[in-house]
């Protein structure tokens, strides 16, 4: 196949294929866009290689709040998980009460007299702690309306507050050139 580039290239690929111009092809030009797009939602949907995975950022805005979910591009196929939070007294200024402050601190002032065994196993242990006591973000999201629901508290202090920035990592639709050319007419 040649390398396609818009819907009319593809148009006139697919009319070529069947025969054009020596068999006459008699279908409209609505038959023809209907047929497309489902050939391109059939590749979208099960062909592993139309979906791509990037990240994708978001800042929380008033209208956000006011509807209490984050509505997504259309070309945005799934959500996977969102990156964790920072909190104002990570971003800002350094946190003595983190536990790995602490034993940074008052532990491992040496690293050549520490034994680097012990090291592991307290910040495996940490880790353990962080996994138990800080659950990640819980979201639902729906492809056909776009809306990303995060189970959280909105515009509170230790929730989701305006201006926020977010990251997701998102199954993101190939083809929506193709797809958008026809929409926009």
């Amino acid at each position: 196949m040649p390398n396609v580039t818009n819907r009319a290239e593809l148009k006139q690929y697919c009319l070529r294929s069947l025969g054009s111009p020596l068999i006459n092809i008699d279908i409209s030009d609505e038959q023809m866009e209907d047929r497309i797009d489902e050939a391109i939602a059939f590749f979208r949907e099960y062909y592993f290689d139309g979906i791509e995975n990037m990240y994708l950022k978001h800042m929380i805005t008033q209208v956000d709040i006011d509807n209490q979910f984050i509505q997504l591009p259309d070309h945005i196929w799934g959500v996977n998980r969102i990156f964790p939070f920072p909190t104002s007294s990570s971003t800002s200024q350094l946190n003595i009460f983190d536990l790995q402050y602490q034993l940074r601190m008052n532990d491992l002032r040496d690293l050549t007299s520490t034994s680097m065994v012990y090291y592991q196993q307290v910040m495996s242990h940490i880790s353990l702690i962080t996994f138990l006591l800080n659950t990640a973000k819980q979201f639902r999201f729906n492809r056909l309306n776009g809306r990303l629901h995060i189970d959280d508290r909105w515009n509170s202090n230790r929730g989701l507050g305006l201006n926020q920035w977010l990251i997701f990592d998102v199954f993101n639709r190939l083809c929506r050139i193709l797809h958008q050319n026809h929409r926009n007419k």
